[in-house]
């Protein structure tokens, strides 16, 4: 039984001793995407017509962002392109959607990529190139 605590007592040392000498090194965020990506061919709720969405300029890592008219109405796009330097996370849900916890379908799109497979209502960019 004393050999045991011994043991024990040698071992939380050892992971102490290890512990105390760690270094800690700063957590360097990624750096934000750049670039412009737009939604095409959209239709708002009323039935209207739209070619583009207002464009994300230097969109902000991992935030979500709905895709919107340039008159600021949401609106169902057929097309994304992403011409970031980031990977692209669109949605067919609204940010809110997603926030509350409908994910909805989820394409990636690599820098350069566009899409054209479904509805797309939102898009949140990765840190990944």
């Amino acid at each position: 039984m004393r050999k045991l605590m011994t043991v024990a007592g040698s071992l939380a040392i050892g992971v102490v001793c290890v512990g105390g000498t760690a270094v800690a090194s700063p957590v360097t965020p990624p750096p934000p995407p750049v670039g412009t990506a737009v939604a095409l061919d959209g239709t708002t709720a009323d039935g209207t017509t739209v070619a583009a969405s207002r464009p994300l300029r230097d969109p902000v890592y991992a935030q979500c962002y709905d895709l919107l008219t340039p008159d600021g109405r949401g609106a169902d796009w057929r097309e994304f392109v992403n011409g970031t330097d980031r990977l692209a996370l669109t949605s067919t849900e609204s940010c809110t959607q997603v926030s509350s916890g409908r994910a909805g379908a989820v394409e990636s799109l690599a820098a350069g990529e566009r899409s054209g497979i479904r509805t797309i209502r939102s898009v949140r960019f990765s840190s990944m190139p």
